[in-house]
């Protein structure tokens, strides 16, 4: 069992130094400054992360290969993501694009903006994100902006299926909820900055497939 020490926003930092780690690899984004500097203080090698692209991540592969003295490992995985990502990239190339929103949270209504990871996820797969007109990485929306915005696809990633439910009663004028066209992605797959996300990927791009197949019947 990986002992626990902690989440992206709380750090147990006695259980750290009691396990006594010769690498710390922090998320930059999330990782608490205080815990990082305190960790720095106490002599650990920390080296912090911060994904912004699909194209960053067999970049960090490799990094940490070099770091754990793993290069081959990590070469042989960077290569492999590389390739399945390029060959992703090319089949879903000048589709016509999907109106796509993605919710991660329900009280409030939460969403994705133009900066944050999942966007490229959705374009990769030909899909044009509702609310990239925000240059952030997320935003709360009212359920008027869900209407306006009346998107072909709704991806889901929120915890609680019967907010969703009663979610859907109140914009059930829009397309995705009319068409059914309402797509479960787990986020222990979407939110993943890791290779994991080729599989995320692959499901977000099958389901932009149905939808495709439904429009043009």
């Amino acid at each position: 069992m990986i002992p626990e020490i902690g989440d992206a926003y709380n750090l147990d930092l006695e259980r750290i130094v009691e396990l006594g780690p010769e690498l710390i690899i922090a998320w930059k984004q999330g990782s608490a400054y205080k815990d990082l500097d305190r960790l720095n203080d106490l002599g650990f090698q920390v080296v912090e992360i911060e994904i912004k692209s699909l194209d960053d991540i067999p970049n960090l592969i490799r990094l940490i290969g070099k770091l754990a003295e793993t290069n081959e490992v990590a070469e042989l995985a960077a290569s492999q993501y590389e390739k399945a990502l390029f060959q992703i990239r090319r089949s879903y190339n000048n589709r016509t694009l999907i109106r796509a929103l993605h919710l991660i949270w329900l009280q409030p209504l939460i969403t994705f903006g133009k900066d944050h990871l999942i966007n490229e996820v959705l374009e990769v797969c030909g899909g044009e994100n509702v609310a990239d007109f925000y240059p952030g990485h997320t935003l709360t929306l009212a359920t008027e902006n869900i209407v306006a915005a009346n998107p072909e696809v709704i991806l889901d990633s929120t915890p609680i299926a019967s907010e969703l439910r009663h979610l859907f009663r109140k914009i059930s004028s829009i397309s995705a909820v009319k068409n059914n066209h309402i797509y479960f992605i787990p986020p222990d797959l979407i939110f993943r900055e890791t290779v994991r996300i080729l599989d995320a990927i692959q499901m977000v791009c099958g389901y932009f497939d149905r939808v495709q197949e439904k429009m043009y019947q």
